[in-house]
């Protein structure tokens, strides 16, 4: 018979209807944490020294250590130095460690 036919057919695609059921955008909550750790952040390089506070906007501004040297009128060894002790105290600030990917301590 013709039905017994196609019943016993196997398909010759697959349809994988999971991969289009995904929703790659971040929930509520992802969204949440996300706004108050740009919220910590900022708050924390608002209260860098001067100094450390340029060099680190200006980073984050996409600028190299020779082009935010020049904008200050440093060198880059001060600029490289100055970053990094703004690294670090942005770190304790914010009580993360590099060892734990970001992510708080304590």
């Amino acid at each position: 018979m013709l039905i017994d036919h196609y019943r016993s057919a196997k398909p010759t695609t697959t349809i994988d209807l999971a991969d289009e059921l995904v929703d790659g955008t971040p929930g509520p909550e992802v969204l949440a944490i996300r706004a108050d750790d740009a919220a910590r952040l900022e708050s924390a390089i608002a209260a860098l020294p001067e100094p450390r506070r340029q060099v680190i906007e200006l980073r984050l501004a996409g600028l190299t250590s020779p082009e935010i040297a020049r904008i200050l009128e440093r060198s880059s060894d001060w600029v490289r130095t100055t970053q990094r002790r703004a690294v670090l105290q942005l770190q304790t600030s914010l009580q993360v460690t590099p060892e734990s990917g970001g992510t708080r301590h304590g």
